[in-house]
């Protein structure tokens, strides 16, 4: 026999479509088999476990668009934030002295029960390889993107041939991908292209990232060169890094461009006319110093927008409601809750390839939700009270 249940609350948003007031998600195996009004549920009682959230505020699970789950042992190191590329540097030396496998994995699934708890149930994860197989018993779902890079073109057929091996053996499924423009090589960035038919890439984050394609950044050629991947072939491309990549045919329709800090109205009109979208990390930004991201520019364009956190390496924490409230508290103006919230749901499972599964409240979706509880009845917008931070409790299901 299926296991039926009914969640019953005064409000349920399906993001899809209109709210609902008084109304009944009913489950049967795990799946969402329809909405109904909370009067029409006696209909359907045959079999029927209720639960009642007589104030709750029913939504879709978050989906993080954005993080790195590999690098959550950074909650117990202080990088400090301040120059982007000073902060690089200080990660890079705590990555080469202090990972190994067992912290990686120890602290990784730490913060996906966190996450779970908090409302994701989606992610989209980057990884240079340690989380790159599934981890054992993994509270929330994964996208996985295996990012790559050199900047040096002559060892570019290398590293992408080693790669495809370790996707190949070690999890299919993940997905290749580009660090950004400025670690990884045209040829690479190409064959990378040429290879995934969705990708996630670091896009116009910094100034000296966008200085470096534009007219060069002597702040960026000296990191490069202290690395041992400078080209003396390079030849700045004078373009912005949406118009450089664009050029190299890596955006478009299934491109997630993520941070898109720095960027022209024109940039704008491309990211625009290919239907990439943007995913917005703005405690990172703003912690990173690089600024925040043009909002307001991207919805007048209909640019479609969801939301990451980064990692702990820039962010205090990857619990998505303190994103959701942070964007609400800095863009009140630009950034209407319904917005938000379906940045944080919809939005995010699209730009991941993963809407069929996750994102709305829909027949025949996962039943992935999150139930916010308040003192009292809702009278106002049931999505400005979740996003607002009014509500007492959340239960996630």
């Amino acid at each position: 026999m299926k296991k039926k249940e009914a969640y019953c609350a005064s409000w349920i948003v399906p993001v899809v479509s209109p709210p609902m007031r008084e109304a009944a998600l009913i489950v049967e195996d795990g799946v969402i088999s329809t909405i109904v009004p909370a009067h029409e549920l006696p209909r359907h009682a045959k079999n029927l476990k209720i639960y009642n959230f007589p104030n709750g505020v029913i939504l879709p699970a978050w989906v993080n668009a954005h993080t790195h789950l590999e690098l959550s042992y950074f909650k117990d190191e202080t990088i400090q934030a301040g120059v982007f590329f000073e902060w690089v540097e200080r990660l890079l030396a705590v990555r080469a002295q202090k990972e190994n496998p067992q912290r990686v994995k120890t602290a990784a699934l730490q913060q996906m029960r966190r996450m779970r708890q908090s409302g994701t149930a989606l992610a989209g994860d980057i990884t240079n390889g340690p989380l790159l197989e599934p981890l054992p018993d993994e509270p929330l779902e994964r996208t996985v993107f295996y990012e790559i890079l050199g900047f040096l073109p002559e060892r570019a057929e290398a590293i992408f041939e080693k790669a495809r091996q370790e996707l190949q053996a070690r999890n299919p499924h993940a997905i290749l991908t580009p660090h950004a423009p400025y670690s990884t090589s045209p040829k690479l960035l190409k064959k990378i292209a040429n290879a995934s038919a969705r990708m996630s890439i670091h896009l116009a984050e910094s100034k000296s990232e966008y200085a470096f394609l534009t007219e060069g950044s002597a702040e960026l050629t000296a990191f490069l060169k202290a690395r041992k991947a400078w080209p003396e072939s390079w030849q700045t491309p004078g373009k912005t890094p949406v118009g450089y990549l664009n050029d190299l045919g890596l955006l478009h329709g299934k491109t997630l461009v993520v941070h898109g800090v720095q960027g022209t109205d024109s940039d704008l009109d491309i990211l625009k006319n290919i239907g990439a979208a943007v995913c917005i990390c703005a405690r990172s930004n703003d912690r990173l110093n690089v600024g925040l991201p043009p909002i307001q520019k991207y919805l007048e364009k209909g640019i479609p927008l969801c939301i990451g956190t980064d990692s702990l390496a820039s962010n205090v924490s990857l619990d998505l409601n303190d994103e959701i409230y942070y964007l609400w508290k800095r863009f009140n103006q630009a950034l209407h809750p319904v917005t938000l919230v379906r940045m944080a749901t919809l939005n995010g499972a699209r730009a991941l390839g993963r809407e069929g599964e996750f994102g709305s409240l829909e027949v025949g979706k996962k039943a992935a939700f999150n139930v916010f509880d308040f003192d009292h009845a809702i009278k106002e917008e049931p999505e400005s009270a979740v996003v607002s931070r009014k509500w007492r409790r959340l239960r996630c299901f």
